[in-house]
């Protein structure tokens, strides 16, 4: 899955990223890998459906 973020609070978030995505359990993780301060990072977030 790739997208295009046009606004965030950090500058650095602002740009195509590319996720990878699982469903397990009734929890969504996306996955994406980008830089900050020049470091590599892994981006992770977590959406959990509520039973």
């Amino acid at each position: 899955m790739t997208h295009k973020v046009e606004a965030s609070i950090r500058a650095s978030e602002s740009k195509s990223l590319e996720r990878s995505y699982v469903f397990k359990d009734c929890t969504l993780q996306l996955t994406a890998h980008t830089t900050l301060n020049e470091k590599p990072v892994t981006l992770v977030l977590l959406w959990k459906r509520q039973a």
